[in-house]
C-alpha cells in the first residue's frame, strides 16, 4: 500500500514518510513498516505478525468497494477507485463521475479520531467534492458506539442518520430518524434497505422510505433507582449536575424514578441523557407542562451554558438550526411518552 496513517491519525504517503515515524494501516489500524530503497517505490507492508488479520480487513474493503464499482457500472455512471488527490494528500477510495456530479465515497471500516475524520471531510468539501462515508452493517452492534455518533448526519427529512454496507447481502442501508435520547436497555432503529439492483447514487442524493423495517437493541436491564443516584452522588464528575439541579430548588431524590431505572444515552448533548431529561420533566412540573414552550426553555439552557451541543465530524451546517431541529426531535419523543410525565 501506498499510504497509512500516521500515529497522530494523519494519512501519510509513503514518499513523504520517514523511517523513524510509526504507521498504521487504514483498514485494520495495524503497525505496517516502510519499505525503501533503490530501484522500488516506497510502499508500506504489514508486519508477518498481522498478515491473517491485515487480509481479513482487506478483503472487506475490497468486497465494499466492489460492490459500489459494481452498481456504479450497472448504472452507467464513471468511477475511479483508489483515486489519488494530490492537492490534499489523501486517497480516495470511490470517486464517481457523471456530469455536474463529482461524489467520493469512503467505505470507513477503520475507526479513526473524530478530528480525523473532520480533517478529511473538511477537505473533500473545499476541493469542492460532495463526500458520503458508509459503515459496515456488520459493525452496528448500537447507537452507543462513540464511532457511530461520530458519523452521524442530520437533515429535516431523515432526522438523524448514517449510512451503510451490507457486505453479505450486498445491499446499502440508510439508518433514519434515530433516536435523540433513548434507554439502552431497549430501543429500536429505523433502516431502509436497497438492493443492489437500485441506483445507488440517486438513493444517495434523495432517499426513498417506501419499505422502512426496524431493528431492535437490548443491553442490560432496569436497574435499582436507589443505587443509581448512589452512584451518582459518588461520581465527582456529576457533582456539578447534582449542583445545577440544587440551583433549581431539586434534588435527584425528588426526581421520579424512571429517570434512574433506565441508563439513558443521548445523541447530540455533551452531559448525560438523564440530565437533559431531568431538566425537561422539572420545567414541564413546574406548572408549565407545555411542549411548546419546553423548546423555548431548553434553548435557553443552550444559550447559558447549561447545556452544550456534542461537535458532530460530519456536520457542518448552522450549528443553532441544528440545535433547533434536535430539540423539535426531542420535544417530539417526550410527547410521545406521556406516561413518563
Amino acid at each position: 500500500m501506498y499510504a497509512a496513517l500516521s500515529s497522530r491519525g494523519i494519512l501519510v504517503y509513503a514518499n513523504q514518510a520517514t523511517l523513524e515515524g510509526k504507521y498504521y494501516c487504514p483498514d485494520c489500524r495495524q503497525r505496517v513498516q516502510l519499505i525503501q530503497g533503490a530501484g522500488q517505490q516506497a510502499h508500506f507492508r504489514h508486519q508477518s505478525r498481522n498478515k491473517r488479520l491485515a487480509g481479513a480487513e482487506s478483503d472487506q474493503h475490497k468486497k465494499a468497494k466492489a460492490l459500489l464499482a459494481a452498481n456504479a457500472s450497472r448504472h452507467g455512471y464513471h468511477y475511479c477507485l483508489e483515486y489519488p488527490l494530490k492537492d490534499l494528500d489523501q486517497i480516495a477510495d470511490f470517486l464517481l463521475i457523471k456530469k455536474d456530479l463529482l461524489r467520493v465515497l469512503e467505505f470507513q471500516k477503520s475507526k479513526i479520531s473524530s478530528a480525523s475524520l473532520a480533517g478529511r471531510h473538511k477537505s473533500y468539501l473545499r476541493l469542492g467534492l460532495e463526500v458520503i462515508w458508509l459503515l459496515d452493517h456488520q459493525a452496528v452492534t448500537g447507537l452507543e458506539s462513540q464511532w457511530i455518533r461520530q458519523n452521524l448526519n442530520y437533515q429535516a427529512s431523515l432526522g438523524a442518520y448514517f449510512w451503510a454496507l451490507d457486505l453479505a447481502a450486498g445491499d446499502l442501508l440508510l439508518y433514519h430518524h434515530l433516536p435523540v435520547i433513548y434507554a439502552k436497555e431497549s430501543y429500536v432503529c429505523s433502516y431502509q434497505r436497497y438492493s443492489n439492483q437500485v441506483d445507488w447514487q440517486t438513493v444517495l442524493t434523495q432517499p426513498s422510505l417506501n419499505s422502512t423495517q426496524t431493528r431492535s437493541f437490548k443491553k442490560g436491564r432496569k436497574r435499582s433507582p436507589q443505587q443509581a443516584i448512589a452512584q451518582l452522588k459518588a461520581s465527582p464528575q456529576a457533582r456539578a449536575y447534582i449542583n445545577l439541579l440544587y440551583g433549581l430548588g431539586f434534588s435527584l431524590m425528588d426526581l421520579p424514578e424512571w429517570l434512574f431505572s433506565y441508563r439513558w444515552q443521548g445523541l447530540y448533548f455533551k452531559e448525560p441523557a438523564w440530565l437533559v431529561l431531568a431538566l425537561a420533566w422539572i420545567y414541564l412540573v413546574s406548572g408549565s407542562n407545555d411542549f411548546s414552550s419546553l423548546r423555548d426553555y431548553l434553548t435557553q439552557q443552550i444559550d447559558r451554558g447549561k447545556l452544550h451541543p456534542l461537535p458532530m465530524p460530519l456536520m457542518m451546517g448552522d450549528l443553532f438550526g441544528l440545535t433547533a431541529a434536535v430539540i423539535e426531535a426531542l420535544i417530539f419523543s417526550l410527547a410521545k411518552a406521556p406516561t413518563l410525565w
